[in-house]
């Protein structure tokens, strides 16, 4: 079985990454695990400029007081800069959320997770989000 002690969940503020962090607790409460939420600012480029003001993650230990968490914000590469943190805090598990995208939409938005998922040295569980219907 997986020995799992420190989970990194990166998160973009969304719905999807607000799945995926459900998720990561769950499994961290199951484990007893450390959960390191990170939010990656990425550098401006032509589709998109964003401003940190104040800590947009202050809220994350109010949604899971019984958990041992850490938050960090970061400059960056998103993709590089959450397989450096996997890296520095020795993680055993990312947990992401993916908004399901294809087409334009995917290649608009980027392959941080398609990076992630293919370069990172430990498991990288993925969460789609909206959650696909399941049939009847």
């Amino acid at each position: 079985m997986l020995q799992i002690k420190t989970m990194l969940h990166p998160t973009d503020l969304t719905d999807a990454s607000r799945n995926a962090f459900d998720l990561a607790c769950q499994i961290a409460r199951d484990r007893k695990a450390l959960v390191v939420v990170l939010h990656v600012v990425p550098p401006p480029n032509r589709h998109s400029s964003e401003t940190v003001i104040g800590n947009p993650l202050s809220g994350f230990r109010d949604l899971a007081p019984d958990l041992h968490l850490e938050t960090r914000i970061e400059n960056g590469d998103p993709a590089e800069v959450i397989l450096r943190l996997a890296g520095e805090t020795e993680c055993d598990l990312i947990v992401m959320g993916t908004h399901g995208r294809t087409g334009p939409g995917r290649l608009l938005t980027g392959h941080v997770v398609n990076d992630v998922a293919q370069r990172a040295a430990c498991a990288v569980l993925t969460m789609r989000s909206p959650f696909p219907e399941q049939p009847a």
